[in-house]
């Protein structure tokens, strides 16, 4: 019975907060390569995870990259969790573009103020594993937490810190760990 009130729990809970669970998460901190970006974990606490930074000095770094596979054929909306570290009345210095195959997506990143979900735009994808890189633009701090394939154009995602280190650790699984059992 105590198995049963959990799984009720967990449901109701997910449907309380009502994001977006049909489709993919590719955290930044998981590429495989990440080129000249670096991990930085010194703020998780403050904005939700650790993320990549192209802390280039003002010259661009090399691409970060890594694969995504995706369940299905279709369009795929993408979203980009960055930052505009320093915004004002100048181009933000911290931007880049996302490649998807090889292929720039049309919006540069790292441009909206604030950790905010940047819309990607849509692209037609097959199922299976597809490329994903990162493309430092200016050496200047870019930042990259995460990036979300919706088959939906418009699903809610969160935005407050506490939702997004929930609703991250529900997409990958981690909300099911027991560190007791040493599964961390």
């Amino acid at each position: 019975m105590a198995g049963t009130a959990g799984v009720l729990a967990y449901a109701l809970s997910v449907a309380a907060h009502g994001f977006a669970e049909d489709g993919v998460l590719l955290e930044a901190a998981a590429f495989q390569n990440r080129g000249g970006w670096v991990l930085d974990t010194q703020f998780y606490q403050q904005m939700g995870g650790f993320y990549l930074l192209a802390h280039g000095m003002g010259t661009p770094v090399a691409d970060a990259s890594t694969e995504v596979e995706l369940p299905h054929g279709g369009a795929w909306h993408l979203f980009v969790r960055t930052r505009n570290w320093c915004p004002g009345d100048w181009e933000a210095p911290g931007r880049f573009r996302v490649l998807l195959d090889g292929q720039p997506l049309e919006p540069v990143f790292g441009t909206e103020p604030g950790w905010a979900w940047q819309k990607g735009g849509a692209i037609d994808l097959t199922a299976g594993k597809h490329a994903v890189a990162l493309q430092d633009l200016t050496g200047f701090e870019g930042r990259i937490d995460a990036i979300f394939f919706s088959p939906v154009a418009d699903p809610k995602l969160p935005l407050e810190t506490g939702d997004v280190v929930a609703w991250k650790d529900r997409m990958a699984g981690r909300d099911t760990l027991d560190a007791r059992e040493g599964a961390f």
